[in-house]
């Protein structure tokens, strides 16, 4: 089974790395949506089925700590699993977003890998054995 996903940052490049490493990931990606920020990403949820939000912190207009916010009280979209992506290794940023309801956060520079893992486990999907993943070493 292939899935929907959501990207959520303002750099127009990072969106584009996402594109590229979740496809060099391997991972069991159907559709990749993409949005610009919080306000975008609402939008996109209301006329699109997404099984997994990666969403960055720092934006403009509604940043990833409100998106979240807004995510846990909407009772259509507080489901869907969220992967905060960041530059900040601080915990209290971590410790924030989880408090806010991201099942899992990628720090900045990641593997392909690593991408793959964590898209994984928020779905609560197993890696099938006969899939191959993507063999790039390098980070993003």
């Amino acid at each position: 089974m292939n899935y929907d996903i959501l990207v959520v940052d303002d750099s127009k490049a990072a969106l584009f790395l996402f594109k590229k490493i979740i496809g060099l990931s391997g991972a069991p990606v159907n559709k990749l949506l993409t949005a610009d920020n919080g306000l975008n990403a609402i939008e996109v949820l209301k006329i699109n089925k997404v099984d997994l939000i990666m969403t960055d912190i720092n934006m403009p207009e509604m940043d990833g700590f409100e998106l979240l916010e807004y995510l846990k009280k909407d009772d259509m979209f507080k489901d869907i699993p969220v992967i905060v992506i960041t530059t900040e290794g601080r915990g209290k940023y971590i410790d924030k977003a989880k408090e806010l309801g991201a099942v899992n956060y990628l720090k900045k520079p990641f593997k392909p890998e690593q991408v793959k893992r964590l898209i994984l486990e928020a779905l609560e999907v197993e890696e099938d054995e006969g899939n191959v993943t993507g063999s790039e070493e390098c980070d993003f």
